[in-house]
C-alpha cells in the first residue's frame, strides 16, 4: 500500500511539478475524503485513498469513467477486445430467443456507454483515454498492448469513494459492456475465456435479473462448462 501511495505521489508531482505544495494538498484531500466517507478505514488506507484521489480528480472525465467501469471488472487481463467488440455491437446484447428481447432499461445504459466509449469503435481515441490513466499509473498495459490491469486497491477506492447510486450505475454499465461483447463464435472459445473472469465478477443475481440477460450470459458460460460456477 505504501508503494502505491509513493507511485501516486510521483505521478502527481511529475504532472504538476509542485513538490512544495504536495503534502499540504494531500492532507486537504484526505480530510475531504474522511468527511465524505468517515468509514473509509485506517490511516494507511485513507492516506493511500487521498493519494489516489489527488491524481484521479485531475484525469479527463472519460478516463475517470473508464476506470469506474474497470472497477467492476476483474483487476487483471482486461482485454481491449472487450471494449472493441462491445462498441462494434452497439453495446446491445445478443438476442438468444426472439420471445425474450432486451429490456427497455438497456437503452439508457447503452447511451451512457456511448457517451464514454463512443458510438463507433475508434482505437486512436480509446488509446488516448487509456494513455491518461497509464501516465497516472492507474492502468498497466501488457507488453503486447492487448490487455490492461488495474490495482485492486484502486477498484476499492473508486467504489468506497462513490455513492451507492453511482456504484449501481457503473456496475450496470459494466454488465452491459460485457453483454455487448458476448456473441456466438465459430471454432475457438478464446474470446469467451478472456471474458469469463470479468463476467464472473458480476453478481449472479444481476446476471439473471431478466431472462434476456440470463440467456446471453448462458451463451458465454455453456461452451466453457462454467454456468454452474457463475
Amino acid at each position: 500500500m505504501l508503494a502505491l501511495a509513493i507511485t501516486q505521489a510521483g505521478s502527481y508531482i511529475r504532472k504538476t511539478r509542485r513538490l512544495d505544495t504536495y503534502l499540504d494538498t494531500l492532507r486537504s484531500h484526505r480530510k475531504r475524503l474522511l468527511r465524505k466517507q468517515p468509514d473509509i478505514g485506517n490511516e494507511y488506507t485513507s492516506s493511500t485513498y487521498a493519494a489516489f484521489d489527488l491524481s484521479f480528480q485531475t484525469l479527463p472525465t472519460k478516463t475517470q469513467e473508464l476506470l469506474k467501469l474497470c472497477a467492476f471488472l476483474h483487476h487483471s487481463d482486461i482485454p481491449i477486445s472487450l471494449f472493441q467488440h462491445s462498441t462494434e455491437a452497439g453495446f446491445a446484447i445478443y438476442t438468444v430467443l426472439d420471445d425474450y428481447p432486451p429490456p427497455e432499461g438497456d437503452k439508457s445504459v447503452i447511451q451512457k456507454l456511448k457517451e464514454i466509449l463512443g458510438s463507433t469503435w475508434d482505437e486512436v481515441e480509446f488509446q488516448e483515454i487509456v494513455e491518461s490513466a497509464t501516465r497516472a499509473s492507474f492502468i498497466h498495459v501488457s507488453t503486447d498492448g492487448l490487455f490492461y490491469a488495474v490495482h485492486p486497491l484502486l477498484q476499492m477506492y473508486i467504489k468506497d469513494c462513490s455513492s451507492q447510486e453511482d456504484n449501481r450505475e457503473y456496475a450496470r454499465a459494466t454488465t452491459q459492456l460485457i453483454l455487448g461483447a458476448i456473441r456466438p463464435v465459430e471454432g475457438s472459445n478464446a474470446r469467451f475465456w478472456q471474458l469469463l473472469p470479468h463476467a464472473t465478477k458480476i453478481p449472479q443475481s444481476v446476471q439473471s435479473e431478466n431472462m434476456a440477460h440470463a440467456l446471453a450470459f448462458y451463451k458465454l458460460y455453456h461452451p466453457l462448462g462454467s454456468w454452474s460456477k457463475a
